[in-house]
């Protein structure tokens, strides 16, 4: 009988058993702790996709123009269409949403976010809590107002998971700057107090005399200025960001100007509001509205038309150039 042959049969226990057993029941205990206080990856990831991610509706705009008290998304639309050589020609910048940036541990852990909250532009374009923002009075203007160009206002978050936080900015300094850029910083605090006071501008700097006072179209560029700092809100296309929601690009304030000194489409920026509903009355109120539109721009067009009297000459009067050509024609006649 060979020595090394190993005696005992299968239901025999060796080793370290007993603390192998207490081991397993161990880790089974450790993980239904963790699935009861939903501490579990799995139930961590959910919880951001129904609170952080969670679907919103933005406010619908009756009138064209953006209210205070509306729910947006504040959009930079992307890079705008220009002239350069077949050789320069690279893939246009897409559009990023002004976003939240909360750090993973407190997606995860915390119950509630905890200012100060930085900012990205993410590509998600669709609205949920992270990127859907209320356009906050800051003078006393009643909810339902129209929010006008040059008129203060501030962007808050929407309350609850988001704390209902304050665009904020402060003036560059040492200790208080973007990490990555350097440049002024930009984020969600939950103090209101003149760092959190912007206002809008048109984008045409030669038009922004005449528009001050004027109400401010929804769905259309706007430059948003910092009154503290001066500065205004800036996307930093070269400069990306690390987020648990994938590559982002940091907000900083920063005006940029091109060569006809005007600001750059980084610093363009569009308040999105939402759809109207597509029931019977608001589909009519569309066509009704379109056709209003078509009469009186006709109307106009014939009050013009007419004013060109020109192009309407009388029928008693005869044309100078024929009746000239005609008595020419009969004096050389007379002639032969």
């Amino acid at each position: 009988m060979n020595r090394h042959v190993q005696t005992y049969g299968p239901a025999v226990r060796i080793g370290n058993w007993n603390e192998d057993i207490y081991l397993e029941e161990g880790i089974l205990k450790d993980f239904i702790a963790k699935k009861e206080n939903g501490q579990l990856l799995v139930q961590r990831i959910q919880n951001i996709l129904d609170t952080f991610l969670k679907k919103t509706q933005l406010s619908v705009t009756e009138d064209g123009f953006v209210h205070f008290g509306d729910k947006v998304m504040v959009i930079n639309p992307g890079q705008e269409p220009i002239d350069v050589p077949l050789t320069q020609i690279a893939p246009a910048r897409k559009p990023v949403s002004l976003s939240i940036n909360a750090e993973e541990s407190m997606l995860y852990n915390d119950p509630k976010i905890k200012p100060p909250v930085e900012l990205t532009g993410s590509r998600i374009l669709n609205p949920c809590k992270r990127n859907t923002l209320i356009i906050t009075t800051v003078d006393g203007t009643p909810n339902g107002e129209t929010l006008c160009f040059g008129q203060p206002f501030t962007l808050s978050t929407l309350p609850g998971y988001t704390s209902n936080m304050k665009l904020w900015s402060d003036h560059l300094r040492f200790n208080q700057r973007t990490r990555k850029s350097g440049s002024q910083l930009v984020n969600f605090v939950c103090d209101t107090n003149y760092l959190c006071v912007w206002h809008a501008l048109t984008v045409d700097p030669q038009q922004r005399l005449e528009t001050e006072g004027l109400p401010i179209p929804a769905n259309s560029k706007i430059v948003i200025h910092h009154c503290k700092t001066g500065e205004k809100l800036c996307m930093m296309n070269n400069v990306s960001v690390k987020t648990p929601f994938g590559k982002e690009y940091e907000i900083v304030a920063k005006t940029q100007l091109d060569h006809h000194h005007a600001e750059k489409d980084t610093n363009h920026w569009v308040f999105v509001t939402g759809n109207p509903e597509d029931t019977t009355s608001t589909m009519e109120q569309r066509v009704q509205r379109n056709v209003s539109d078509d009469v009186e721009v006709n109307d106009m067009q014939a009050e013009e038309d007419s004013r060109k009297h020109w192009l309407h000459p009388k029928p008693n009067e005869e044309d100078p150039t024929c009746s000239t050509y005609g008595n020419s024609n009969a004096a050389q006649s007379q002639a032969y």
